[in-house]
């Protein structure tokens, strides 16, 4: 009864992409997953590919099985570890008629320069260049399927794997908690991810909810367009190069300089603040005439920001939770749920506003507090609710930040101001994103690297 639960069923595969090291600094063979052919007069142009983990290789039963291949990465949601889904290709079958291209064409077992060569002939092509020549690992098949379509979670919609689970929860459940940008889907599966490298097969007790999680118009929606080069930047921007952006005082100093630079970049901010306000608390006053200081680290405040009429605590949080104390000693210690409220950095950050208030001059103050940061860092109204002055807090996030000050799309080459900015926009762009779709853009800078190389080589090409 055991082997029969832990035989595979191959009607869906777990593909893992964008795994490891090695594609930080190479391409991998991954992004095939993600372009169309070039739409010439090859029998084979404008299709889709699926490639699987590693070398593109799959058994007899899959070929003959496979329905969809699900493309995952291993990610954290609440501190806790998932698989996230990227994107899901439905695998391209035989009609009777045989007019539609066999899922096994090409493929060669055993030979994997003939079927490169065999691509080559074939005109299999992306945006004039032989698929074989961009993605140049002898040791893998370019294409373990074709595909008929490739289909990707909604907008603001995540879907999240949570293997091993216990047969009665094998269930999909929204967990989207208020005023939560993404609708996020915990699909609780049996099969253990974790139990292999690169690829895996979905088992019996998984099927019924893997077929809900298919059905496209609930969760998922079509993608009909490729890969655009021209959209793709050549490069990475410096703070990502230089891993900074996972600091939070790497982007704390980058906020706190460009919000100093322009006023109009401090009114926008200051504008994205006061949406987060309701009708019954107060906002912030905006006018030219203001004078705002914008200071780093003040009594260890990300942010400090003030002004005649106004005093702004920002804390921000990029990996990190919220760091709790000893209410006694004030030593850090790990927050546990109770009845009472938390004693934590927000309380104390809460308490020196208040006396710092006290003197003449900025007892008139208005007091704002908030929390920056991504979506994916697991904080929300709950939690603050745990902790003293929890609840004084509001929450933005890094993609309304980056919404709010991303500049107008400019037609001349930017001035170097507007080149740094660039970066600071590019830095808040990639700190936004989850992490799957950290590496995916990575993927996808090195695909055009890649393109550039090759061009430059065949000009004609």
């Amino acid at each position: 009864m055991k082997e029969e639960k832990s035989k595979p069923e191959y009607k869906y595969a777990f593909n893992k992409v964008f795994t490891g090291s090695y594609l930080i600094y190479n391409l991998g063979n991954e992004l095939i997953n993600f372009i169309k052919t070039d739409n010439n007069d090859s029998v084979f142009s404008n299709k889709r590919l699926v490639y699987l983990n590693p070398y593109g290789k799959r058994c007899q039963k899959a070929a003959d099985e496979t329905k969809y291949v699900l493309h995952i990465m291993e990610t954290v949601y609440d501190n806790e570890k998932y698989y996230e889904l990227v994107a899901i290709s439905k695998i391209l079958e035989e009609n009777k008629d045989g007019k539609k291209v066999n899922k096994k064409t090409l493929y060669n077992t055993s030979n994997t320069e003939e079927e490169r060569s065999n691509y080559k002939n074939a005109n299999i092509k992306f945006e004039g260049l032989s698929i074989g020549d961009i993605f140049d690992d002898s040791k893998a098949h370019l294409c373990s399927f074709f595909a008929e379509e490739l289909l990707e979670p909604k907008k603001n919609t995540r879907i999240l794997f949570k293997e091993n689970a216990d047969e009665k929860n094998i269930k999909i459940q929204n967990v989207r908690q208020k005023n939560d940008i993404n609708d996020i889907f915990i699909v609780n599966i049996k099969s253990n991810l974790s139990g292999c490298r690169n690829l895996c097969y979905s088992r019996k007790n998984d099927l019924d909810v893997l077929d809900q999680l298919v059905e496209p118009k609930k969760y998922l929606e079509s993608k009909n367009n490729t890969i655009n080069i021209e959209d793709i930047n050549d490069e990475q921007c410096f703070a990502v190069l230089c891993d900074r952006t996972k600091l939070e005082d790497s982007m704390s100093n980058q906020i706190a300089y460009f919000l100093s630079r322009k006023k109009e970049t401090l009114k926008k901010f200051i504008n994205l603040l006061n949406s987060k306000k309701n009708k019954d608390t107060k906002k912030i006053t905006w006018t030219n005439k203001l004078n705002f200081k914008i200071l780093r680290e003040f009594n260890n405040i990300d942010l400090l920001i003030e002004s005649e009429k106004d005093i702004i605590v920002i804390e921000n949080k990029i990996n990190s939770s919220i760091c709790s104390y000893n209410k006694n000693d004030k030593k850090r210690t790990k927050a546990k749920d109770s009845s009472d409220e938390i004693f934590s950095q927000l309380s104390k950050y809460y308490k020196f506003i208040m006396e710092y208030c006290k003197n003449e001059s900025n007892n008139i103050k208005e007091k704002h507090f908030y929390i920056l940061k991504p979506d994916y860092n697991p904080i929300n109204e709950n939690e603050l609710k745990k902790h003293e002055y929890g609840k004084e807090y509001q929450i933005i996030t890094y993609t309304e930040l980056y919404e709010a000050l991303k500049p107008r799309e400019r037609k001349n080459k930017p001035s170097e101001s507007e080149f740094l900015y660039d970066q600071f926009i590019q830095s808040l762009e990639y700190v936004k994103s989850s992490k799957a779709e950290q590496m995916r853009k990575t993927a996808y800078i090195r695909l055009k690297q890649r393109y550039n190389e090759l061009k430059e080589k065949n000009p004609n090409n």
